[in-house]
């Protein structure tokens, strides 16, 4: 008999505990086990206040008629059907035996507490106050009254000190969950974003089911401008749930911003081990493998994300792209239309469809249907440089040069970092005759990009043409100081002697081989600036490349929300070029060469 009642003596210390943390439903459990001594009237109210936290009225009403029946004086007993009264909205009842009850027991405290909260519901906001103050007399850091005192702030509309009581409560009490949603929805209504994100650190601590809080997490995390601020709070968290999807997965995309790839791929691969049907997980697992050139696992891990979520317009755009780089356009372009039957409103898959029927690999080369194309993505979203940029190339592959103008300068409003938009509208201006601002256009590319092999040959033909050969031979030595390896394909292969002589009036050579072989020619109109097969969100800013360029990314976006900008390149310069196109580049390049060989014989040079 006495270890029975030793056994339910430690059971309900041990209900107490979890009662105090906040861990409802685990008292709940452990009332309700088979050691609990159901006739002990203390489990029985302790398990009556429990149910009544976790808003189970109506087993907290048996249970209550249970306790009523064994002491219906008890003053447990009692408080319990005051709280039950005021779960029921029967407030004016609740306040008339709250006072009797006050009467006998006038320093229970919490008791009290409850009797101010009926007073608050009852509208009566100066009465609750003067209750509250009278527990705050005896116990200045009674956590619940300071919390209520924070409500009756919040409800005058004084959501500073309110917040400051919140967190008052919070440091001597952390467990009190019922101030947990308060305290953060008020910090990030007042824009604390980082009070908040600390709170909710401090709340997944505790918190064994992080779904709970996980959304508002994130939420708050995507509202913090630092991503290295996210990754210290999120490996806080990691700290304490180990085993997460959630918060693994959030850090590969945190820093997914900040380009670290080897941390990407870590954390990929530790979320793909937690949970290998997330269709957001294979996306990026695929986006990583195409940033290496593993083109067909990026192929199978979008096949993969699509198989777990059919409807997927992301993945069914990325998927467009890997094809792209395979030069499969037919593949590419069913996919990118795909993508748009799932998010009519897509204006990346729309950007890139017009980038395909630009692609002179495609059989269905269709120009007219690339302007079409980025004309609607750009009604979308008119605020992507890139849209406007690619535009421009779509008008000048058709020779209509003050279209061409108008979106470069359009693109370069919206983004003048790009060097390459630079030096197309610097090609464009050049057509039209405009040889001054075409100068000031390819100069500013090339500040951009001093490692603009376009800009600075174009500028080198520019002066030719303007017989300043001192300002010609500048951009040449700029030119030869770049590398072009890949590029010997797209040149014709100039009489050795032309070569020769080109630099033997300036001194600079004797013989040139190595020229014939690769040195690049004028072209009067080069393409977006190749990025290989790495992809970009925008192009925003192709000088600095993250692994897809996302701004939008958060897991949420699937919460990564961002698409790609997709350059197909081809043989390492030139993108989206006509044939026929090509062919007039090469014959004004020979004719430009012969010029340059009949000046150096009138010179004797030869």
């Amino acid at each position: 008999m006495t270890k029975k009642i030793r056994t339910g003596q430690n059971l309900l210390k041990t209900a107490r505990g979890l009662f105090a943390d906040g861990l409802y439903a685990e008292c709940i459990s452990l009332l309700s086990s088979e050691n609990s001594p159901v006739e002990d009237i203390h489990h029985m109210n302790l398990l009556v206040k429990a149910l009544i936290s976790q808003k189970e009225f109506d087993k907290a009403e048996h249970y209550h008629n249970v306790a009523t029946l064994i002491d219906p004086n008890n003053e447990d007993v009692i408080w319990n059907d005051i709280r039950l009264k005021i779960m029921s909205e029967k407030y004016q009842e609740a306040r008339m035996q709250a006072e009797q009850t006050l009467n006998v027991y006038p320093k229970n405290f919490d008791g009290r507490l409850l009797y101010a909260n009926c007073l608050r519901r009852l509208g009566e906001v100066e009465e609750c106050l003067s209750q509250v103050k009278i527990i705050l007399t005896y116990e200045p850091n009674h956590p619940e009254a300071i919390a209520q005192l924070g409500v009756l702030e919040l409800m005058e509309g004084n959501k500073i000190s309110a917040l400051n009581r919140f967190r008052t409560v919070f440091t001597i009490k952390p467990q009190l969950r019922s101030i947990w949603p308060l305290l953060v929805n008020l910090a990030v209504e007042l824009n604390d974003i980082k009070g908040a994100v600390s709170s909710l650190n401090q709340i997944m601590k505790q918190e064994t089911n992080t779904k709970l809080w996980i959304k508002q997490f994130f939420e708050c995390l995507d509202k913090l401008k630092d991503p290295l601020e996210a990754i210290d709070a999120l490996l806080e968290v990691k700290k304490y749930h180990p085993h997460d999807f959630n918060i693994t997965f959030a850090l590969a995309l945190e820093f997914k911003k900040l380009n670290q790839k080897d941390k990407v791929k870590r954390y990929l691969y530790e979320a793909l081990k937690i949970d290998n049907h997330s269709a957001d997980l294979m996306q990026e697992i695929a986006l990583i493998e195409l940033q290496e050139d593993q083109v067909d696992d990026a192929i199978r891990h979008f096949e993969r994300a699509l198989s777990l979520r059919a409807d997927f317009p992301r993945a069914l755009n990325n998927l467009g792209n890997a094809y792209g780089i395979k030069h499969d356009m037919h593949n590419a372009l069913k996919y990118y239309e795909a993508a748009i039957k799932c998010d009519p409103k897509y204006a990346q898959a729309y950007n890139n469809i017009g980038l395909t029927y630009l692609d002179r690999n495609f059989s269905k080369q269709n120009t007219k249907k690339a302007i079409e194309n980025f004309e609607f993505a750009i009604s979308l979203n008119p605020s992507i440089s890139a849209y406007h940029s690619n535009l421009g190339i779509a008008f000048a592959t058709n020779s209509l040069w003050e279209e061409a103008k108008n979106s470069y300068t359009r693109a370069i409003n919206l983004n003048p970092k790009i060097a390459e938009t630079h030096n197309n509208l610097g090609n464009t201006l050049r057509e039209i005759g405009n040889i001054e601002e075409a100068e000031k256009a390819y100069k500013k590319s090339l500040e951009l990009d001093t490692r603009s092999l376009n800009a600075a040959y174009n500028l080198a033909t520019l002066f030719y043409e303007q017989n300043d050969f001192n300002q010609m031979q500048k951009y040449l030595s700029v030119v030869e100081a770049l590398p072009f390896q890949g590029q010997e394909s797209l040149y014709k292969k100039f009489p050795n002697d032309i070569l020769t002589a080109r630099y033997k009036e300036y001194g600079s050579y004797t013989k040139s081989t190595k020229f014939h072989k690769t040195l690049p020619l004028n072209l009067p109109l080069i393409i977006e600036q190749p990025v290989d097969v790495n992809f970009v969100t925008t192009i925003e800013d192709l000088q600095s490349r993250t692994l897809d360029g996302t701004t939008d990314t958060r897991y949420g976006q699937g919460y990564c929300s961002t698409d790609f900008q997709f350059f197909r390149t081809d043989d390492g310069i030139i993108q989206n070029f006509a044939d026929s196109f090509i062919a007039r580049i090469e014959k004004e390049m020979e004719s430009s060469f012969k010029r340059i060989h009949t000046r150096v014989q009138e010179r004797g040079l030869l």
